[in-house]
């Protein structure tokens, strides 16, 4: 880390701060009734394969271990802000066949969205080369961010310092209980993160219909919203990876936070995808990939708005913890150089959730198939054996 700038952290309140901030937050709950907010998927741990078990008692532990001393445990739920300001970006297919017909391969949906943008190709700037990712959330209004910065945000303003040390409480509770042995720190938190356990991945899929299953899933009352992700690819063909499997290493974020205020620029100016086998089988049938990076910060120059209201820069990683630029719909001006990522979004309506659901069923991409349960094909699997050769 030696070398690394601090990045900007301009933390002056716009005079409408309070009311801006005011808006963005529903009713504060105690995490005991509060799944995970935004992320997918949405459920109590259960049991993966030959990997260890994570109790739902470890998922409760990890929430308790970052709140404050003595205080009642809060997660705070981002709602309007994310909502507005993913609306005012957000491209909208014709129809289901469109949207479905174009998630069946990768460049077909990025192609089908800059028209339906009216477009001939998605915004960005004219020489971007991108690797893309895409991700499916139930639930529109929800926000871009990581679980671990979703359960420290309750608690004060969020830093990498924070990030860091409730990281840290977490893997050392996690050991403690007996999970991650014979794995890096890095591989315990990609094991974790698939048992809703805080940290600072955030689940991707590097193809459409995966993405659009999670988009679907549940929620039929609901708009859902399909996240498209570019990363930039330099003048030698590569895009920012990271490795989280050195058996020996500290993680590769280590050390990024500069006191209590600040952090690396490098880090906070990254968006990387987790280059690592996958431990999770979960992971291969999703087509699954993490990306990860640095709070979002503020550089000169730079703004965020909702409603054209330029937005406080603590509210903007309220709406993606990741340094990535969402162009609004109808904008004509490039991103920003110094951006690492350009993201677009399609709502996808509620009225189109069970047909698609049908749609990607024919296509494999059913709960069963996206989420195996191996454990619980224990017995069958013996039934099957013994059956072949009587």
């Amino acid at each position: 880390m030696a070398g690394w700038l601090p990045a900007r952290d301009d933390t002056r309140p716009a005079a409408s701060a309070p009311a801006l901030r005011e808006s963005a937050f529903s009713t504060v709950q105690r995490p005991s009734t509060v799944a995970w907010a935004h992320g997918h998927p949405r459920r109590r741990c259960d049991r993966a394969n030959s990997l260890p078990s994570v109790s739902s008692a470890c998922c409760e532990e990890a929430a308790l271990l970052i709140e404050r001393p003595g205080s009642v445990p809060i997660v705070v739920k981002a709602v309007s802000a994310g909502a507005q300001f993913f609306s005012e970006r957000e491209i909208t297919a014709p129809s289901i066949d469109a949207l479905f017909n174009a998630a069946r391969r990768t460049g077909g949906l990025r192609e089908s969205a800059a028209r339906w943008a009216g477009r001939d190709r998605l915004p960005g700037r004219p020489n971007d080369r991108l690797h893309y990712y895409f991700r499916g959330q139930t639930d529109a209004s929800w926000t871009l961010s990581s679980t671990l910065y979703r359960a420290v945000q309750g608690v004060g303003r969020v830093t990498e310092a924070k990030l860091a040390k409730a990281e840290s409480a977490v893997i050392r509770e996690m050991r403690h209980q007996g999970l991650g042995h014979r794995m890096s720190d890095g591989e315990l938190l990609m094991v974790l993160q698939h048992h809703e356990i805080p940290t600072r991945l955030i689940d991707f899929c590097r193809s459409p219909l995966p993405a659009l299953y999670f988009a679907t899933e549940e929620m039929d009352g609901t708009d859902g919203r399909l996240f498209i992700v570019g990363q930039r690819i330099d003048n030698n063909d590569k895009y920012p990876t990271i490795s989280l499997g050195r058996r020996n290493g500290a993680l590769p974020w280590a050390g990024a936070a500069i006191g209590d205020t600040y952090s690396a620029r490098e880090w906070s100016d990254t968006v990387a995808c987790v280059d690592d086998d996958p431990l999770d089988p979960r992971m291969r049938a999703q087509n699954g990939c993490f990306l990860v990076g640095g709070l979002i910060k503020r550089y000169g120059g730079e703004n965020l708005s909702i409603g054209g209201v330029v937005q406080p820069v603590a509210v903007w990683p309220e709406i993606s913890t990741l340094r990535i630029f969402f162009p609004l719909r109808g904008a004509k001006r490039p991103t920003a150089d110094r951006w690492p990522a350009v993201g677009w979004t399609v709502r996808i309506p509620a009225d189109w959730k069970s047909e698609l659901r049908s749609r990607l069923a024919d296509r494999d991409y059913t709960r069963g198939h996206v989420y195996p349960d191996y454990d619980g094909c224990r017995r069958l699997g013996s039934y099957v054996a013994a059956e072949a050769v009587r």
